[in-house]
């Protein structure tokens, strides 16, 4: 088993960039639709999803899902010290780039955590065994240690999922992960 995080961060990346975007699209509609049907989605209060970057998964579908059911959204601002926070996020919110190109919503009221919060959790590698590989800053992996209550699920597309990861000390399990394919934990 490859150990080497930045070279499966590459050799993944590329997977991920090889699906077309018309096919990224339908994956991500998929993965959606399956995640708005698990009872961690349709108990939850709140939600609090990424904007997709790249040729990640597009998660906004699931914000709308949410709406449609009177949860509320919330996306990630990134702060000094590695820390990430949640502002709420409607469409028409203007949101602003930050210095690592991720778009975020304006400094507002946080959204506070709570038992029934569904976190979406970006990444570039998923394990089976629902420990992730993301882009190495370690945000999530705070962010969830610090509310291990919540109900984390990676959005992944399968050419992004291997059998198992090593984890390290710092790294952070899901509750979940969800491919356009299969659902697991």
């Amino acid at each position: 088993m490859v150990t080497d995080k930045p070279l499966l961060r590459k050799i993944y990346l590329n997977l991920r960039d090889e699906l077309p975007a018309v096919e990224r699209a339908e994956r991500s509609a998929a993965i959606c639709s399956r995640i708005a049907e698990l009872p961690c989605f349709t108990q939850a209060k709140a939600l609090f999803i990424y904007m997709p970057m790249g040729s990640e998964v597009d998660v906004t579908g699931c914000a709308a899902a949410a709406r449609e059911r009177g949860i509320l959204v919330g996306l990630p601002r990134v702060f000094p010290k590695r820390v990430l926070r949640f502002y709420p996020w409607e469409p028409g919110i203007a949101l602003e780039k930050s210095a690592f190109g991720v778009w975020e919503p304006p400094i507002g009221k946080e959204l506070r955590c709570g038992e029934n919060t569904l976190v979406i959790v970006p990444g570039l590698v998923f394990g089976r065994n629902l420990y992730r590989i993301g882009y190495g800053g370690g945000y999530y992996d705070r962010f969830l240690a610090g509310n291990s209550y919540l109900a984390a699920v990676g959005a992944a597309f399968g050419a992004q999922v291997t059998d198992s990861l090593e984890p390290e000390s710092y790294d952070q399990p899901l509750t979940g992960l969800v491919t356009e394919h299969d659902t697991i934990g």
